[in-house]
């Protein structure tokens, strides 16, 4: 049996040495290439930069140490066009596990074209087929505490099979990845830090069609990433990563995310990046790729765009879903030597972890850290100023404006009896002023924005009332 050269043509890019520029540069012969298209339309608007990013359960692509970042039940699909008539879909579910201090996922990807022609030796046709790739993967990720870090180590493993017309192949292999980030303390304005990841991709057996094996595209990653955070919901990430085939070319990625909290509780996220995999043969436009995403408290869309050249267009489009409370459990432990050393406080820790759970959208789970610290306190502690506060922020965050105000005026109550002024009665100020925004009450949101200024802000709340108040008053 042979193929038409059409059909040759379109199967280079199921083969090595194909258009993607895996290969070249006098590169020896691997199979499987469809492991290196990636999962989650938000990678390839950040031009796959991931390794050092937790990414939810698409971690088990990228790095599976991410899936210690896990901490409630998600589910996820995406689906890819690749060119003219490849597809490409990758489905996943993962949980929080405390058991492991982190979590675990599996994934299904399939990757198919559209119908082939196949030609005898004779030249008589023998009809159609569609070629395929099937990866199955687990994998779990764990966080284990360092002095001032938390490193993130995880493994995965996958069952491969390939088909093209009779002739099929099958492998295995794993992924192994680690991660060091930072103290989420340290994670605002000029807190923020850097992010560092690595991983081992697609170590595995050879895969045999018919007489011929070849190996798996064994890569090695290694990135970083810097998130300047001026909250939960508002943020601007960088990253960097390189990738090492064992087999093909080195390439760099960057990638850019920025993040903006929308009103009702939705999120835009912007992103951005570019890949040198493609520049050399395909030209240089053929790295740049672009992507958006939207998301409430329980869902994701994101969008992910690049120009390939002459091959076209490639379009990602993913959608997720959180369901069900997270598990409660500890917070990673980010502990500064500083903190180390000082005798221990439930209260503080509490509200630490309520703190950490917030950044990562946890709100159930934050709830319950704040509640239990609350159970703690005097009915005029100070502290539960600090915790009337939260928990508006949480019910701003999840679209619930009422709550919200309704925290806030405790908090607010509370430090006027107590006389307290300070970051966190400002913050309370500031957060009022949106509720009352939200309910387009402008003249009572001015005097809150301006109250927040009198309090003694941080400087990010300061620049948020004074960018306010100058809207509002004009």
């Amino acid at each position: 049996m042979r193929l038409k050269p059409a059909a040759v043509l379109s199967l280079a890019l199921l083969t090595p040495a194909s258009s993607f520029g895996f290969g070249s540069s006098g590169a020896g012969v691997t199979g499987a290439q469809f492991l290196r298209l990636g999962a989650g339309a938000r990678s390839l608007g950040m031009g796959e930069a991931m390794v050092s990013i937790p990414d939810g359960l698409n971690s088990l692509y990228w790095n599976p140490a991410g899936l210690a970042s896990l901490n409630s039940r998600q589910a996820g699909f995406t689906h890819s066009q690749l060119y003219s008539d490849f597809y490409y879909d990758h489905a996943g579910y993962g949980q929080g596990l405390e058991a492991i201090n982190g979590g675990v996922a599996g994934s299904l990807t399939v990757m198919q074209q559209s119908g082939l022609q196949a030609v005898s030796n004779t030249g008589r046709s023998m009809g159609t087929f569609k070629p395929y790739s099937v990866a199955l993967a687990g994998g779990a990720g764990g966080r284990y505490g360092l002095e001032d870090r938390v490193l993130l180590a995880g493994a995965g493993l996958k069952v491969i099979e390939e088909r093209l017309y009779d002739v099929k192949a099958n492998a295995v292999a794993v992924d192994l990845g680690v991660e060091l980030r930072g103290d989420p303390e340290l994670r605002r304005g000029e807190g923020s830090r850097l992010d560092l990841g690595a991983a081992i991709r697609n170590l595995g057996t050879r895969e045999k069609f018919n007489r011929e094996s070849q190996s798996l595209p064994l890569e090695f990653a290694l990135g970083a990433s810097y998130p300047y955070l001026w909250s939960a919901e508002s943020y601007v990430l960088a990253a960097v990563e390189l990738s090492a085939p064992v087999e093909g070319q080195v390439s760099g990625k960057l990638g850019v995310e920025y993040a903006e909290p929308l009103p009702k509780g939705l999120g835009l996220r912007l992103r951005t990046g570019y890949k040198t995999l493609t520049a050399g043969e395909l030209g240089v436009m053929s790295g740049f790729t672009v992507g958006f995403g939207v998301t409430t408290s329980k869902l994701a869309f994101d969008f992910g765009f690049q120009p390939v050249g002459s091959l076209g267009e490639t379009y990602r489009l993913s959608v997720s879903y959180l369901f069900g409370p997270a598990p409660v459990r500890a917070a990673p432990v980010y502990v500064s030597r500083a903190r180390a050393e000082a005798p221990p406080n439930p209260v503080e820790e509490r509200f630490l972890r309520a703190e950490t759970l917030i950044e990562m959208k946890n709100y159930e789970a934050a709830k319950s850290e704040l509640q239990t610290a609350s159970a703690m306190l005097g009915e005029e502690d100070p502290h539960r100023v600090r915790y009337y506060q939260r928990m508006g922020k949480i019910s701003l965050a999840q679209g619930d404006v009422r709550d919200a105000k309704n925290a806030y005026t405790e908090a607010l109550s509370l430090a006027g009896r107590l006389g307290m002024t300070g970051p966190e009665v400002a913050d309370a100020y500031a957060e009022m002023g949106m509720c009352l925004l939200e309910e387009k009450n402008n003249v009572y949101a001015l005097k809150y924005f301006k109250k927040a200024l009198e309090a003694g802000p941080s400087p990010k709340v300061r620049k948020l009332a004074e960018k306010h108040i100058q809207g509002l008053e004009k």
